[in-house]
């Protein structure tokens, strides 16, 4: 199992999130998106396969990768592999533009075998590839052996439409954040899912 995780990082990520207070009645700005979006992410890294290979990658303009290893060699080299992901989260800085496609496409383009990337984001992608994000996806030769579980953290500009379909069109899920107290929790429900349909899931014939 290989396990792709894509943290935006592009300039919209700088935006704070409405949180509300205990009562519901008002809301308050004090947490960005980049701040919510490693919430999530190290929510995910704690739950991770005993045996899978990981990738953590940025994205804004163009991909970068930021962490990877294998958890194969037991708990030791699973603590490596989280602290350095966990270090590399905490680097990221916002700025450029939302190429998610770009993102979607280093997962796919590493799935030689079947291969899980949770893509997080916070916004509508403004750089796509001439087809389209989901024409081009439906077009990859390993779409069979790719699911995407996509982390749509609140923001007005969220294109769900889009995300929806992409995540759809992979056998995936689609997890909106609207709540950043409750971000760790529903991610973790999201990806212990994700980790339950793992053991029933053939990779489609193409």
């Amino acid at each position: 199992l290989r396990i792709v995780i894509a943290a935006d990082e592009s300039g919209s990520m700088c935006g704070k999130a409405p949180v509300k207070n205990r009562n519901a009645s008002s809301t308050s700005e004090t947490a960005t998106f980049i701040q919510l979006q490693q919430q999530c992410m190290k929510a995910l890294l704690s739950i991770l396969p005993d045996e899978a290979s990981l990738s953590l990658i940025g994205f804004s303009a163009a991909t970068r990768s930021l962490a990877s290893g294998s958890v194969l060699g037991g708990l030791e080299d699973l603590t490596s592999l989280r602290n350095r992901a966990i270090n590399a989260l905490s680097s990221l800085t916002p700025d450029a533009q939302t190429n998610t496609w770009a993102a979607i496409k280093c997962g796919l383009d590493q799935a030689d075998e079947l291969t899980f990337m949770i893509l997080c984001t916070d916004g509508d992608p403004t750089c796509s590839p001439v087809e389209g994000e989901l024409k081009s996806l439906l077009a990859h030769p390993n779409l069979p052996r790719f699911r995407l579980l996509l982390v749509a953290i609140t923001n007005d500009r969220m294109n769900l439409s889009l995300m929806h379909e992409l995540a759809a069109a992979t056998q995936g899920l689609l997890v909106y954040v609207s709540d950043p107290s409750m971000a760790a929790t529903t991610v973790i429900n999201a990806g212990l899912l994700l980790k339950k349909l793992h053991a029933g899931v053939v990779p489609r014939s193409s």
